[in-house]
């Protein structure tokens, strides 16, 4: 979905994206979260305390909430680096489009990890 098809979305209201798996916009969001969580474990690394890094494979669900940008709500599967079965985070983030920016406000495993 990009910023100007939000642009009739309801403020606040969450969205289902729908076709995820071909939606370029949001596989990259994905992959830009992976990239995140495995820099900021890199760090804590470096500063004596290791994470498990990450390989991205896809986003599998998507929603967005249009609030002050877009918020994007992306469950993500992703393997541990080196192999092994992948497993789902979710993550949200946030796109200011008129900024240039995204953040990533949380990334964690998911509950419904499968």
């Amino acid at each position: 979905m990009h910023a100007s098809a939000a642009v009739g979305a309801k403020v606040g209201g969450r969205r289902q994206v729908k076709n995820v798996e071909n939606n370029r916009q949001i596989q990259d969001l994905g992959r830009f979260c992976v990239e995140q969580y495995n820099l900021k474990m890199m760090h804590k690394g470096i500063n004596g305390s290791s994470g498990k890094l990450l390989l991205f494979s896809e986003v599998v669900s998507a929603e967005t909430q249009v609030v002050s940008g877009i918020k994007y709500y992306l469950r993500i599967a992703a393997a541990p680096h080196g192999g092994g079965i992948a497993e789902e985070f979710e993550a949200v983030v946030l796109v200011k489009p008129w900024m240039h920016s995204k953040e990533v406000l949380t990334f964690d495993p998911s509950p419904r990890s499968y």
